[in-house]
């Protein structure tokens, strides 16, 4: 995320959630980063894992990091989808 000089967190925190529902609503639009498919391959995600994502989610996919390449989780861990509110397990 790029700080911008100025303004409020509340006014960033609201620019990056409409950035990120532009990227769900319209993911074949111009963005300065990466989405979809081209993003989960560069952010390490196995395409054994992903390639049964549905292709609407997949091409949604807007991700900044990959927490099992960072071994961030670990077999047994719970993750929250906050956007999705449900809880899945790796």
């Amino acid at each position: 995320m790029v700080a911008i000089l100025g303004y409020s967190p509340q006014q960033i925190t609201e620019a990056v959630q409409d950035m990120y529902t532009t990227v769900a609503d319209m993911p074949d639009s111009n963005f300065h980063f990466p989405v979809g498919r081209e993003a989960l391959g560069i952010l390490g995600y196995a395409t054994s894992d992903t390639e049964a994502l549905p292709e609407g989610l997949a091409e949604s996919f807007a991700g900044v990091g990959n927490p099992f390449t960072a071994q961030a989780m670990k077999p047994g861990d719970a993750a929250l989808d906050v956007e999705q509110a449900r809880v899945t397990t790796p």
